[in-house]
């Protein structure tokens, strides 16, 4: 498909797409276009919002496997500051990211980040301490 406008296409396709999730509630997102000469072939994937957030397969990782790696379910969305002083939230879990897979996004316009386990355990105990005695990843973003 010489001369196509790509760009343009993706663009007009997700702002079309985004009254149909607006109208059903979901997160809509286009991903990997593949153009042949006469066609395409596009992934879409779809996230329920939840609470104003989207379930992604990633975060429902991160609520599955969580326990396993040491980690409380209820750290999604956690907020905490590195050592460097950039804040992150935890947002999910990338299943096949073996050395990394804890996913990060950045809330001070950095770059989002990737995280082993036990690089994360040190920020989080004391917000897992809290979310045993029954408060949520909200008080405790909120510093209760």
């Amino acid at each position: 498909m010489k001369n196509f406008p790509f760009d343009k296409f993706r663009r007009d396709v997700e702002d079309a797409l985004y009254g149909v999730a607006q109208q059903y509630g979901l997160e809509l997102t286009v991903g990997k276009i593949r153009f042949g000469s006469a066609n395409f072939v596009a992934k879409l994937e779809a996230a329920a919002i939840i609470g104003g957030v989207a379930e992604t397969p990633e975060r429902e990782a991160f609520k599955a496997i969580a326990y396993s790696k040491g980690l409380h379910p209820g750290l999604l969305d956690f907020a905490f500051t590195d050592d460097e002083g950039r804040r992150y939230r935890i947002s999910g879990w990338n299943r096949r990211a073996k050395s990394l897979p804890v996913k990060l996004v950045a809330l001070d316009g950095g770059r989002n980040a990737k995280a082993p386990v036990d690089w994360l355990l040190p920020y989080v105990k004391e917000a897992m301490e809290k979310l045993g005695q029954g408060l949520t990843i909200q008080q405790i973003n909120e510093g209760q």
